[in-house]
This record gives C-alpha cells, sequence and structure tokens, in this order.
C-alpha cells in the first residue's frame, strides 16, 4: 500500500502526458496485488468492538478513578464524541492500509417501518448502526447501493432516493443505475448447485480484472 499512495498522490498532481503515463503506473501496480479488494461484511457487526474501543480510549485519555464498564455510560451523550472518532480513525487505517477498493456491507435496522419498505423506498440510510454513524461510511464513499436479489439474479441499485439525495454515486459508470452482479445459482433436486451463476463484478470494478 505505501508504494501505492506514493504512485496515486504523484497521479493526483500530475497533468496531460504525465498523468496519462502515471495512471497506466498505478493501475500496473493495482493490477499486481493479490486482493485489490478489501471487503467488511458486514461493517454494522462491528459496532460492539468500536464501542469497546473507544472505551478504551477515553479510559486511557482520562484514566478515572472509578472506569465505567460502557463507552455509552461516560457523559450524558452517550460517549458520541468518543464512539464517532473511533470510527473515524478505524475507518481511516482500514482505507490506508487495506487495499485501493475497499467494500463496506451493513444490514438494515430490524425495524417495522423498515422492514416494511418496498425495495424502491430502502435507503443506505437505514443501515443499522446508531445514530448517524451510518453517515461516515456513506457521505464519504465514492458510491452507495442498494443489495437485493430476484429471481433473475444478485443486482445493487446505486438509484437515488428522495431521503438520501447527498449519498449520490460519484462514478458516472454506476450513477442512478441499477446493475446485475450476479446469476442465480441452478440447484437439483437434492439443493445441489448443478450450475453456478456467472458474476459480473466488473460492472462494478471496470479497471480490474476478475
Amino acid at each position: 500500500m505505501p508504494t501505492y499512495w506514493k504512485l496515486y498522490a504523484e497521479f493526483k498532481e500530475s497533468r496531460g502526458e504525465e498523468r496519462k503515463k502515471l495512471y497506466d503506473q498505478v493501475m500496473t501496480h493495482i493490477l499486481k496485488m493479490k486482493f485489490p479488494i478489501f471487503a467488511i461484511d458486514p461493517i454494522t457487526d462491528l459496532q460492539g468492538i468500536l464501542h469497546a474501543a473507544a472505551l478504551a480510549d477515553y479510559i486511557n485519555q482520562f484514566k478515572p478513578a472509578t472506569p465505567k464498564n460502557s463507552i455509552k455510560r461516560v457523559d450524558d451523550y452517550g460517549g458520541s464524541q468518543y464512539i464517532r472518532r473511533t470510527v473515524f480513525g478505524v475507518k481511516r487505517f482500514i482505507e490506508k492500509n487495506a487495499s485501493p477498493f475497499v467494500l463496506y456491507t451493513g444490514h438494515i435496522k430490524e425495524k417495522k417501518k423498515i422492514l416494511n419498505k418496498g425495495e424502491d423506498s430502502i435507503s443506505v440510510a437505514d443501515m443499522d448502526f446508531e445514530g448517524t454513524l451510518s453517515t461516515i461510511f456513506t457521505q464519504k464513499s465514492d458510491a452507495n447501493g442498494i443489495f437485493y436479489r430476484d429471481k433473475h439474479g444478485c443486482w445493487l441499485d446505486f438509484q437515488r432516493r428522495d431521503e438520501d439525495v447527498d449519498f449520490d454515486s460519484r462514478p458516472p459508470h454506476l450513477a442512478n443505475k441499477k446493475i446485475k452482479i450476479a446469476d442465480i445459482h441452478e440447484y437439483d433436486g437434492e439443493n445441489n448447485v448443478i450450475k453456478k451463476g456467472k458474476t459480473y463484478w466488473e460492472q462494478i470494478y471496470p479497471e480490474l480484472k476478475f
């Protein structure tokens, strides 16, 4: 990753023919990586770990005489400022050290008003994070999509919803589109896979070779 970030920084500052040359160098380096995509699945399961890390950070900083056993109990605001700081730090560490492409997935909240929504109204804002933590992983993302599966395949829906207009997709090949990423497997009568569904991840990451 240090080499990637060095090349990427030079590419961002370049212009003209030099920019094209550096782009080719960046892509050559990425394509040599064994794992150019790093996925956290699901990010929403990390809340407990993030809370514990925030509490450890708080105790280390303030050294209270009688430490609390939950970050939610350290102040009148549920420790929100410490939780957010920890989440920002963890996210920054992942994106600096993991891979050039980071894919976060998360479950939606299991609340009646959300579960009763149709597929056209489910939003990334419904992700199962407390408070406004979901915006940390959505507002700074290049793209935010809703995954769903039907009889025709598996899809990522990047179409804009009324309630999350700020969560648009920056890459033009994803913006306001619904993209099929896989076919459904075919099974026999014993529930054994007889034909694996084809995947189409090159539609999401056209720079990579799958």
